[in-house]
């Protein structure tokens, strides 16, 4: 990452002023990408052990029994 940091900041001195922005933008999209992937997968983790317990009931409240 530092060596992307001086790259641009290089760019910025020459004047490469758009660069310079399309890569700040596309280092925050994908940032902020990494943090919802670790936060979707954080909360799939912690919702592993209720999956079992928590499924709906099929339409029409409670199932038949012993048909």
């Amino acid at each position: 990452m530092s060596r992307v940091a001086y790259y641009q900041a290089e760019r910025l001195e020459d004047g490469a002023i758009h660069g310079f922005v399309e890569m700040c933008s596309e280092l925050v999209a994908n940032d902020a990408a990494r943090s919802l992937n670790t936060t979707i997968m954080r909360n799939a983790a912690r919702n592993m052990g209720r999956a079992s317990g928590s499924r709906a009931s099929p339409a029409g409240g409670t199932p038949a029994r012993g048909a």
